[in-house]
């Protein structure tokens, strides 16, 4: 299994995805608020060496190369914090890594 650090993050934050691995090389497939994301392993040979992804800015591809699982896996942590839902007139603020929630009034319409 490849992008353990990648994948420890997603389940932490209760993000559903799909991890496949062809030819040495692991890729993982997920939505998050209406977008889609990928990170996909490539090879020079025989051993991983990069990812391309559209994690960082979604609708651009971008290869990183080198230690990708703990880059990824750090950017996961910082700007996936929080899920908000929203009910009715309030919005609930889930909060991922305590699994507490807080509600706050919302003033629009929804």
């Amino acid at each position: 299994m490849h992008m353990t650090q990648i994948q420890s993050v997603l389940n932490e934050k209760k993000i559903t995805f799909s991890y496949t691995e062809e030819d040495n090389c692991g890729s993982i497939d997920f939505e998050h608020r209406g977008l889609r994301y990928h990170i996909w392993e490539f090879a020079d040979d025989v051993e991983p060496v990069g990812v391309e992804t559209n994690l960082r800015y979604a609708g651009r591809d971008e290869e990183i190369e080198g230690d990708y699982d703990t880059i990824l896996a750090e950017h996961l942590k910082k700007e996936f914090k929080r899920f908000h839902f929203i009910f009715g007139k309030r919005c609930v603020f889930y909060d991922a890594r305590s699994f507490t929630t807080a509600r706050k009034s919302h003033a629009g319409t929804v």
